[in-house]
């Protein structure tokens, strides 16, 4: 943190305040490298804010469209990124492709759906 001084905040956030925080988001990333399930991922999908992360498997099985997907090791590449969606404009499009994935495999529904088919798939 020292290199980046006043530009970087680490700070937590309360669970209620999370919608209100995501509500003034265009655009959310999580820059890690090897993170597992970013908790970060599924929140911005369920507040439908467009999230970028590290173009690798894990990843881009919970995101679906690689579009969101960046080579975090490359430099410049998360600038890139992000620029090329501004000149698009394309913020809302990632935004319902995000909660609309939320929606089918990571809401409460989805997941409940998916342990009944293995329990039932198994019985």
């Amino acid at each position: 943190h020292k290199q980046l001084k006043n530009r970087f905040i680490s700070t937590t956030v309360p669970p209620e305040r999370i919608g209100e925080i995501f509500s003034i988001a265009n655009l959310s990333v999580l820059a890690s490298t090897n993170e597992g399930f970013g908790n970060v991922v599924i929140e911005s999908m369920m507040n439908a804010v467009p999230v970028l992360v590290h173009k690798r498997p894990l990843n881009e099985y919970i995101l679906g469209d690689d579009r969101l997907l960046v080579n975090m090791l490359k430099t410049g590449a998360l600038a890139q990124k992000i620029e090329g969606i501004e000149r698009s404009n394309s913020y809302d499009e990632l935004a319902q492709i995000c909660r609309a994935r939320y929606d089918s495999n990571f809401s409460g529904d989805a997941i409940l759906q998916k342990y009944l088919h293995l329990f039932n798939c198994n019985a």
